[in-house]
């Protein structure tokens, strides 16, 4: 991606846009680009696809209405997030104990941002709880909610 079309990315959502990364959207990205300062965190890395499960940390936003905690086969994502900016909606934890946020919503300027960790597999993108999420969300980036 190009400086200008990160910019126009940015100024999308500050002008009141919905924008809803998903999985690796994340990921290599400048560190002080627009891109970044909209999805409001940055991908570090993940483990092998595993089973881990991803518990909803924030039951009272509309993204996760109607959502429970639930376990998937997927890439457990580790990400920094605008710890001052973003609202932390879900939270995976490996069997392994490791934890890292997994999903977040936020307002930016006049616009929305949902970002979602999980969906590297078929099976979490086919996950009923997952879909439910990604509907939420695209309401809620709507102001449908």
């Amino acid at each position: 991606m190009q400086p200008e079309q990160e910019e126009a990315i940015e100024q999308f959502v500050l002008s009141g846009g919905g924008f809803m990364p998903l999985h690796n959207a994340g990921w290599a990205y400048p560190w002080k680009g627009g891109y970044r300062r909209t999805l409001g965190g940055y991908y570090i890395g993940h483990p092998a696809i595993a089973r881990f499960k991803v518990e909803v940390v924030n039951k009272n936003h509309p993204i996760t209405a109607g959502v429970e905690s639930y376990e998937i086969v997927d890439e457990q994502h580790f990400l920094w997030f605008d710890y001052d900016r973003v609202e932390v909606l879900l939270v995976s934890q490996g069997q392994d104990g490791r934890q890292s946020v997994a999903g977040w919503a936020y307002e930016y300027g006049k616009g929305r941002v949902a970002y979602l960790a999980n969906g590297h597999t078929l099976e979490i993108l086919q996950h009923p709880t997952y879909q439910k999420l990604l509907r939420n969300a695209a309401l809620w980036l709507l102001r449908k909610t």
